[in-house]
């Protein structure tokens, strides 16, 4: 019997819900009420717990694409809507361009590929690339248009330090109103997709380790 709570990530070998926190050998799942061995679930839990650390890294790269794009689609803008020309503007919004267009192809493909496919990766990609960019967007936007307004009114005395505190209620604001809904919906359309890999990869170790000793045990001393 295991007195002290789980450490690591160890997931049911029913339901795929993570056992982190629990106690006992075997651990009682409350979301099935299936009884884990340990000794089952440790030998997957730092394969599932890289295997998972990747596709958040996949998802990492989408977002980081869309960032990417955000100076190559305003620079392209601007050349559009002022008719702005140059080999070296044109050549830095395509740049951007390219390497958005790169890191959105990579993360979704792989993202897609380390949840084999499952119903709701597609929305699990959206959610998490919105959530990412309103995240910059709330934490850059309020302190760049407070510094703007400060520099265009320094000619009529306004402090800096009472515009500052604007910029910072303004965010705090947005993050409650706008970023926890959209990362508790995040959180939701992803965790499904988590605990699959989790038991798929799971149940996959638990047969070879399986096989595995079938294969030894007709083998003979």
């Amino acid at each position: 019997m295991i007195a002290a709570p789980i450490a690591i990530d160890l997931y049911c070998l029913s339901c795929g819900y993570n056992l982190r926190g629990l106690s006992g050998d075997p651990v009682r799942c409350p979301e099935c009420g299936f009884r884990n061995p340990i000794g089952e679930m440790e030998p997957a839990a730092e394969a599932i717990s890289l295997h998972l650390r990747d596709a958040e890294a996949a998802l990492v790269l989408v977002a980081t694409g869309v960032l990417i794009a955000l100076p190559g689609v305003l620079l392209a803008g601007v050349m559009l809507s002022s008719r702005v020309t140059g080999t070296f503007v044109a050549a830095t919004a395509a740049g951007f361009l390219v390497s958005a267009l790169t890191c959105l192809a990579s993360g979704v493909a792989r993202f897609r590929s380390l949840v084999n496919h499952r119903p709701g990766w597609g929305a699990a990609v959206l959610l998490h690339t919105a959530y990412v960019v309103v995240l910059v967007l709330i934490v850059v936007l309020p302190f760049v248009g407070v510094t703007s307004y400060f520099v265009s009114s320094r000619s009529r005395g306004i402090p800096f330090y009472a515009m500052a505190p604007t910029a910072f209620v303004t965010a705090l604001v947005l993050i409650f109103t706008v970023l926890r809904p959209l990362y508790a919906k995040m959180k939701e359309t992803i965790e499904p997709l988590r605990r699959e890999v989790a038991l798929t990869l799971t149940r996959d170790l638990a047969r070879r380790r399986t096989a595995e000793a079938e294969r030894r045990a007709l083998r003979g001393p």
